[in-house]
């Protein structure tokens, strides 16, 4: 037999990511379907770029200036040191083109990182998640997405997924003492039509406080939750199912991660009276009769 627990509890995805707009634009397409599968790299929004292109060719117009500049300056420099041999050179105007050199060095510099800064820029008008096995949903079509437009679309990882529950205090002291340790305990879940999840997860985590007003503490597993089996969940395309849900209302059961050995009677055949619990046996001559223990037998000795 193997003890076990039961608690009522709630999946929940080990990732949620909110997708916000880093960059003020006009929304251009949604290129997934709500509650679909999303894969690492797919497209999930497009923002207008063209203001973002045509802020990069400006800046690499500035840049190219300044390197002609900078050339200039450079030639102007190496003219003014070597009249310096000269009774013309004067070391003034090798100072002032030396100071114009690096005055331009520095301007190039500033002007490459705001290209740099609009190359990042354009990047934020596509989103994509950056792992694999996401749930993308609540996906809303803005006019116009940006920092403070609020959330277009939220992620929700889905392999493997959490059971949250609470247990209460005195039963998780309880629990402490059976198991002693994480890897003493199995986690399984029953589904909400009554099916039990096939397949078992791991403790991970035990709340290092008690919430006072419910005098409960919070304990989570974690199990994994590939895509079914059947027509419509495998293939890992848009279509994929998958049995646990992000916000499921289970039942999560606790149990012994090895079972214990015992004697036991189906529950049918066990009845009570005044004196207790008792079942009915047959002895050796084929006779039934009651027996409740081994102090408190109403069978005879057997026959020797």
């Amino acid at each position: 037999m193997t003890p076990s627990a039961e608690f009522v509890g709630r999946i929940q995805a080990v990732e949620r990511v909110n997708l916000v707009a880093r960059v003020t634009a006009f929304l251009d397409k949604r290129l997934f379907t709500e509650g679909v599968e999303v894969k690492k790299g797919d497209l999930l929004y497009r923002l207008e770029q063209e203001p973002f292109q045509a802020d990069i060719q400006n800046k690499q117009a500035t840049i190219a200036q300044f390197r002609a500049q900078l050339t200039n300056a450079g030639i102007t420099l190496t003219r003014q040191k070597a009249l310096m041999s000269s009774p013309a050179g004067q070391q003034a105007r090798v100072d002032d083109a030396t100071a114009t050199q690096q005055s331009l060095q520095a301007q190039l510099v500033g002007a490459q990182a705001q290209l740099r800064q609009s190359e990042i820029s354009l990047g934020y008008t596509r989103s994509a998640p950056r792992s694999t096995a996401r749930s993308a949903h609540r996906g809303y079509g803005r006019q116009r997405g940006g920092p403070g437009s609020g959330v277009l679309t939220t992620l929700v990882s889905q392999d493997p997924m959490y059971v949250v529950f609470p247990v209460a205090a005195r039963t998780a002291l309880e629990l402490r003492e059976r198991y002693g340790s994480r890897s003493s305990a199995v986690i399984k879940v029953r589904l909400p039509d009554g099916r039990m999840y096939a397949r078992a997860g791991a403790l991970d985590f035990v709340d290092n406080a008690v919430t006072g007003s419910t005098d409960t503490i919070i304990l989570r597993g974690v199990l994994p939750n590939p895509p079914r089996s059947g027509p419509n969940g495998q293939g890992g395309g848009p279509d994929v199912v998958r049995e646990l849900v992000d916000g499921e209302l289970v039942t999560a059961v606790v149990e012994d991660a090895r079972p214990v050995m015992a004697l036991t009677v189906p529950r049918a055949a066990v009845l009570s009276d005044q004196s207790g619990d008792y079942v009915f046996t047959v002895d050796a001559e084929n006779k039934w009769c009651s027996r409740a223990s081994a102090s408190a037998s109403r069978c005879p000795p057997p026959r020797p």
